[in-house]
């Protein structure tokens, strides 16, 4: 394994819809199994039993294993997240086994407003500093993984309520959307005052996997207005931006589009992504796209002939604004060998 060609211009260059050297190499998440299949130990991770979070790259106590797994591998960039970006109010039982499960909201009228979360300024960034000081001599890029809107609001409600909400006291949903735009907003401010980082995606899941969980007009009305003000200090700043987004994207990508976001990820198997390049063509970076279910179920061989499909069409087709990832993240349901086969098959065929 000898991947070590990465380069966080090549994914910048990709962003911004022109032609970099090859295609980039960009991934959300990794669960353990390749991480420590890479690395040859075990990484160090939080407590499982003691967060939502899965023993992955976003619960790593130790930078520098996932750094060096990127390096291994050969990504252009790698995830940092700001942490105790939202409102809060998500409930979390734990099951017989002890591990710990999101059941549903805790902000469900305007007397609950109290249970809102501090802001925690500065502290929020402290994860991505630590990843910015690690990487500082490396081409190695930086994504600084920031909350959405949609999202935060969801959770803190819980998803009865807030569609119950939406008919009987749509300006409740309105305040508590105000007040994360205002968090998100701080949050991308801060980030922008650290000059290293890369690029910034916004997680926030909008769809499932037939269209947005909400009529479009709601999302038109409500999510893109405050969606603007959440990444114009990016905007203004010549940060790129995108849009973490694991649903069905035909309503979702026109309006990433018009908001102002670089690039969508991850490309879920439910969309028609050949559609969408097609419908696109290089007005918008897309990022990932290759099938979570060839990845877990397929050989080798089919690996590298659908990630070397998607280069030769999206490579073409979108003037260099293609990123390679798979279609959600790199669960421990994938084996090692077949994720390492799709990097294998960029490293063959991914040059322009």
């Amino acid at each position: 394994m000898a991947f070590l060609e990465f380069d966080s211009e090549r994914l910048i260059t990709a962003l911004k819809c022109e032609t970099p050297d090859r295609v980039p190499i960009f991934e959300e998440l990794f669960e353990n199994r390749i991480v420590d299949y890479v690395l040859g130990r075990d990484a160090e991770y939080i407590e499982e039993k003691e967060s939502l979070v899965k023993r992955s790259t976003r619960a790593m106590t130790n930078c520098a294993d996932y750094i060096e797994f990127a390096q291994k591998v050969g990504l252009d960039a790698i995830v940092a997240y700001a942490w105790n970006g939202g409102i809060g109010g998500s409930v979390v039982r734990k099951a017989s086994d002890g591990s710990a499960h999101y059941i549903g909201g805790d902000i469900k009228n305007w007397r609950d407003l109290e249970k809102v979360s501090p802001f925690e300024g500065e502290k929020v960034t402290k994860n991505i500093d630590e990843y910015l000081r690690l990487t500082q001599d490396t081409k190695l890029g930086i994504c600084a993984w920031l909350p959405g809107l949609f999202t935060p609001v969801i959770d803190a409600m819980g998803y009865e309520d807030f569609f119950i909400k939406i008919h009987d006291d749509l300006e409740f949903i309105e305040h508590l959307m105000d007040i994360q735009c205002e968090r998100s907003r701080k949050v991308a401010q801060l980030i922008c005052r650290k000059k290293k980082v890369s690029f910034v995606c916004f997680g926030d899941d909008i769809s499932d996997r037939n269209d947005t969980m909400v009529h479009p007009n709601f999302f038109e009305k409500e999510w893109i207005p405050r969606m603007e003000r959440i990444i114009e200090p990016c905007k203004k700043n010549d940060i790129p931006v995108i849009l973490h987004e694991c649903g069905n994207n035909k309503h979702v990508l026109p309006m990433a589009k018009e908001i102002g976001f670089d690039g969508l990820q991850p490309l879920a198997e439910c969309n028609d992504i050949y559609k969408l390049g097609k419908e696109y063509n290089g007005e918008i970076c897309l990022l990932g796209s290759i099938p979570l279910s060839i990845l877990i179920s397929g050989t080798k061989k089919q690996v590298i002939e659908v990630t070397k499909k998607h280069i030769d069409y999206f490579g073409e087709r979108q003037n260099g604004g293609f990123v390679i990832g798979s279609s959600h993240s790199i669960n421990n349901l994938v084996p090692p060998e077949n994720y390492l086969a799709m990097i294998e098959a960029v490293h063959r065929y991914g040059s322009y």
